[in-house]
C-alpha cells in the first residue's frame, strides 16, 4: 500500500476513531512496510493530532504502532514509558501500563519516570484496600460537597481502575459516583 492510502486511512480515524477499515488499512501500510520514515512520521503527527484532541485510546494504539516500527532502543523505551504514563493515567489500566513500564525498564533500566511509574502502580495495588476505606470514610463523614464528592469520585476512579473485575466493587463504584453527582 502507498503513502497516500496510509494518509487516507488515517484521516478516516480522526473523523471516525471506530473505523475498523482504517484500522486495517494502517496497520496492513505498517507491517507491510520497511519502517520508512514516511511511514513513522505520518503515524507520529496523526498521534499528535489525536493527543491534541485528548483521544487517549487512538493515541495509544497508533503509538503501539510507531513502537512496533522502530529499531533504536532509546526511542522504543522512550515510547514505552509514554505508552505506560498513557495507560495508566489516561486510560486507566494498570495491568497494560504495568507492561509497557517494563518493556520500558527493560530497555531504560535507569530511567527515573519508569521506575516512579512502577512503584506507583504496584503501591497502590498494594494499598488499594486503605485508600477506598479511607476515601469512603471521610466522604461519609463529610457534610461539604467540596470534601465528600472528590473522595467519591476518588474512591469510585481507583475501585475501576485496580478492581475492575470485582462486581461488587464496581457497583459499590456506581454507588459512589450517584452519590457524588
Amino acid at each position: 500500500m502507498s503513502a497516500e492510502t496510509l494518509r487516507t486511512a488515517l484521516d478516516r480515524i480522526f473523523d471516525n476513531p471506530n473505523d475498523d477499515a482504517a484500522w486495517s488499512d494502517v496497520e496492513e501500510v505498517v507491517t507491510g512496510s520497511d519502517g520508512g520514515s514516511d511511514v513513522e512520521r505520518q503515524l507520529e503527527l496523526a498521534r499528535i493530532r489525536q493527543e491534541q484532541r485528548r483521544n487517549w485510546p487512538v493515541v495509544a494504539r497508533l503509538l503501539e504502532l510507531e513502537v512496533a516500527l522502530d529499531d533504536d532502543s532509546v526511542i522504543m523505551g522512550a515510547k514505552h514509558a509514554e505508552l505506560g504514563r498513557i495507560y495508566h493515567e489516561e486510560l486507566l489500566l494498570p495491568d497494560r501500563a504495568m507492561e509497557s513500564f517494563e518493556l520500558a525498564r527493560e530497555l531504560r533500566p535507569d530511567d527515573e519516570k519508569v521506575k516512579a511509574g512502577i512503584a506507583e502502580i504496584e503501591f497502590q495495588r498494594a494499598n488499594i484496600a486503605a485508600t477506598l476505606e479511607q476515601a469512603f470514610v471521610e466522604a461519609l463523614d463529610s457534610d461539604d460537597n467540596s470534601v465528600r464528592v472528590p473522595m467519591l469520585m476518588r474512591a469510585a476512579e481507583m475501585t475501576f481502575r485496580y478492581r475492575r473485575d470485582d462486581e461488587a466493587a464496581r457497583t459499590q463504584a456506581l454507588d459512589a459516583l450517584r452519590q457524588a453527582l
